[in-house]
Order: C-alpha cells, then structure tokens, then sequence
C-alpha cells in the first residue's frame, strides 16, 4: 500500500512497523526517495491491507501531520540492495519479514488479537512487573512525546509481568507514541533479557480511577471488557 503525509524528520521504517503491525504482519517498508513523505508498506496479506485502510486512513499524527493511504499498484515490495539514508540516519528500507514483533504470525497469535480503530487510550503489555508510573511517563517523554495525562496499572495477576491503560491528550499524540514508543525495551531487574513494552489502541473511552482485585491482566484482555485481546510474554 502506499502511505502520503508522512513528515521525513520525524519518521522510520520501525516507527511504521509499530504502528501498522496493530493490522496485520508487516513484511516491507520502503520510502521513496522521488517522493518526499511517501513510503511503501507490504503487509503479509490482503486483509491486512484492507485493516489499515479502514483504520489508518486520514488518521492525525501528533498534532500536524495527517496518514493518508492507498492500495498501491505493485503486489509485492522488492528488496532494495542500497537503500537511502533518512535524517534520522536509518536505511530507508527494511524487511520484517522475520520479526517477532509481528503479531499474526499464526492463527493463535491472530486469534489474540482484538482490531480497534485509533483513540486516545492505549493498552500496554508485557512489561516489567515492578514497572511504576513515573517509568511509563519517562518512556514518552524522553522520546519527545507529550506526557500522558493519565497512566493506570492493572493489578498484578502474576509476577512474570505488567500491563494497563494510558490516556494521552489527544488520538494524534496516541498514535505518535505508539509509533515512537511500542517494543520499546525496558530494563528487567530480575533477568538478563529486557521485557519489550507492547502498544496498541483500547476500545476503552475512559480510564477508571481503580480496579477491582479480579480486573488483572488477563481480565483486561479479554473480550468481555472491550480492551484488546492479546497474550502477555516475557522475552
């Protein structure tokens, strides 16, 4: 598909990963040189590809920049030997095609997942089990995104690791930080290997000031209360 309105400073190939890989598996990212602010994406599958128009189309990004897509002509990205370089000083071509950051790899995996348009309420996942608030907030912040105005911790179900719900101020700022902040590693005091802070946009429209002890992580994955249905792992 073919992706416009993109701001060349402040976008990647693995911040388009973070963000279209909520669809469907993403395979390739390229972006065009010739054409300021475009890329190509090609997901695993057409399905995929219809997900993301439906969801991502026109959607705001921060507060000035705007997605627009479109299905493209070619079926398939080829790989680039020689790719240029972004701003940011990243190639601008990467193929996914072995990431486990996908999240459909299977039918399992698929079958976790629950499809939500943007909004302005994020889930987060498998993150460390001791992980504070003030943490949540310096993972924004320092990466140049406006602090959430309000951070919630689901009761621990176990001690292999964390999740809840975080509000931002606006859809665009919740779409900036999942594209900047998702898989986004975070220390794990009691192993050698990092969790990887998972993203994704809940169905929830407001956060509640509590939980009930029953309302764990699993709880909050599950169908019943509209969050989005996914399985917590530790790396």
């Amino acid at each position: 598909m073919m992706v416009y309105g993109l701001q060349p400073d402040k976008v990647n190939t693995d911040k388009l990963f973070n963000l279209f890989c909520l669809y469907g598996n993403v395979t390739k990212v390229k972006f065009l040189k010739t054409k300021e602010g475009c890329a190509m994406i090609q997901m695993g599958d057409s399905i995929a590809v219809e997900r993301c128009l439906q969801n991502l189309n026109n959607v705001t990004i921060g507060t000035d920049g705007r997605l627009q897509l479109a299905f493209s002509k070619q079926a398939f990205l080829s790989d680039v030997t020689n790719p240029y370089i972004l701003p940011d000083k990243t190639a601008s071509f990467k193929d996914f095609t072995g990431s486990k950051n996908n999240r459909f790899l299977n039918p399992a995996m698929a079958n976790k997942n629950r499809i939500q348009p943007p909004s302005k309420i994020v889930h987060f996942f498998n993150t460390p089990p001791d992980l504070t608030e003030e943490t949540v907030n310096r993972v924004f912040v320092e990466r140049g995104i406006e602090a959430p105005t309000t951070v919630k911790l689901f009761p621990l179900k176990s001690e292999r690791s964390s999740s809840g719900l975080i509000e931002f101020s606006s859809v665009g700022v919740a779409v900036a930080a999942i594209m900047e902040c998702n898989h986004t590693a975070l220390e794990n005091s009691n192993g050698k290997f990092p969790y990887i802070m998972k993203l994704c946009f809940s169905s929830s429209r407001t956060i509640p000031t509590s939980f009930p002890p029953s309302s764990g992580s699993a709880s909050s994955n599950s169908a019943g209360n509209g969050h989005v249905k996914m399985q917590q792992d530790s790396e």
